[in-house]
């Protein structure tokens, strides 16, 4: 009897370790069928023409890319994603019908992420000063169905009302930067675009109230594009945040001193994004040593999300 019972657990635990090679060759199987899945939807894009592609993003939406773009555009017409980690970390922060304003727009990637989440009870609001570019996000947001809930303005941000150089390069639209009008153009842009400016405080007047959510990417100009939203801070209390946070802000004429200091008198503390999107709680003091381009979430004190 005994050796029967033996007999009986080996066949079971051999009987096991094959249900679980079965197992890691199906999840073998299906990684390499989702691989196959993603190929398939890279080699989908259109071409339309004039620099300019129709492609197939992760989460099953479409967007115009200019085929020129060296750094966001040939991640998306690629594999159809961009900053994964930010990606989810920003995901955290939407919610149905909340209210989205997307400052440095770009392509459209943070708007059509948000567009699906809040839905149409939602609001989002996109921000993007290159014409081309925001020509392009005008027409992904109609061919994805999303106009009755999301405007683009073609518009800098800044501190006050006037008129800026936008100074760009066509291989890389989006990462165009903005000094004032009277500066002298650097010699390797290729291309200058002059393009009026306001505070973000004027812009949305009529448009939303209360901002839920705000994503921020202006290369170097985010402290001068906060000073332009003190009174959407004023009456957002809860407005979660994900801003590019680099030194090159210190050159400009609002440093992250002055952003730190005026978001931490308002109760906002700094996240730093883990690689799985996770956010790792951090300090401002931390913040200010960072000698690396990277994005923070700031979220205010008493916010669920904050880490402990």
């Amino acid at each position: 009897m005994e050796d029967q019972t033996a007999a009986l657990r080996q066949d079971i635990a051999a009987l096991a370790a094959q249900v679980q090679q079965m197992s890691s060759l199906v999840q073998a199987q299906s990684q390499r069928l989702a691989q196959a899945v993603g190929r398939l939807r890279g080699a989908g894009n259109i071409f339309l023409g004039d620099h300019t592609a129709l492609g197939f993003l992760e989460n099953g939406y479409l967007m115009l890319v200019d085929t020129r773009d060296r750094a966001v555009g040939i991640h998306l017409l690629h594999g159809g994603r961009w900053e994964t980690q930010y990606t989810e970390a920003f995901r955290r922060l939407l919610r149905p019908g909340a209210t989205v304003v997307d400052v440095g727009a770009n392509l459209g990637w943070y708007t059509l992420v948000s567009a699906p989440l809040v839905g149409p009870s939602g609001r989002v609001i996109a921000v993007e000063p290159n014409p081309h570019l925001a020509k392009l996000l005008t027409e992904s947001v109609h061919i994805n169905g999303f106009s009755p809930w999301v405007s683009v303005l073609q518009t800098a941000l800044s501190d006050a009302p006037g008129v800026v150089d936008l100074i760009w390069d066509t291989n890389v639209p989006g990462g165009g930067f903005i000094r004032p009008a009277a500066a002298t153009v650097e010699p390797f842009a290729r291309e200058t675009t002059r393009v009026l400016a306001d505070r973000l405080d004027t812009l949305i007047v009529g448009r939303v109230d209360v901002v839920d959510v705000l994503k921020m990417d202006v290369e170097g100009w985010e402290g001068v594009a906060l000073r332009g939203m003190t009174a959407i801070l004023d009456r957002s209390p809860g407005l979660r945040m994900m801003i590019e946070w680099s030194p090159g802000q210190d050159h400009t004429p609002a440093p992250r001193a002055e952003a730190a200091a005026m978001l931490g008198a308002r109760g906002y503390v700094p996240h730093r994004v883990a690689l799985d999107g996770t956010l790792l709680r951090s300090d401002w003091a931390a913040a200010l040593a960072m000698v690396e381009l990277d994005n923070l979430v700031l979220l205010s004190t008493g916010d669920p999300l904050t880490a402990a």
